[in-house]
């Protein structure tokens, strides 16, 4: 008899409920994380805006968590600094 396949372990993972920001519909989304960090996105098939779809902005909403871009800190002017040289 073969082995069964070893599967990975989600024993970390929790699932958190919350909507998306990518729109002004503010549809409900499903959010896999594991160790502090976004895994998965999907919709909430019991959010009464959306019913589990996504648009193409909300499924790309996990794209926009993790990129290297994105701001990690507040954007603060030095006091008599000139507009746009931050910090």
């Amino acid at each position: 008899m073969k082995a069964l396949p070893k599967f990975e372990d989600h024993s970390r993972q929790d699932t958190r409920y919350t909507t998306c920001y990518m729109c002004a519909c503010r549809c409900g989304i499903k959010v896999t994380v594991e160790d502090n960090k976004v895994r998965y996105i999907q919709g909430n098939r019991n959010h009464p805006v959306n019913k589990g779809v996504l648009c193409a902005k909300g499924n790309a909403g996990i794209m926009k968590q993790q990129s290297p871009a994105r701001l990690q800190q507040p954007l603060m002017r030095k006091p008599g600094t000139e507009r746009g040289r931050g910090v």
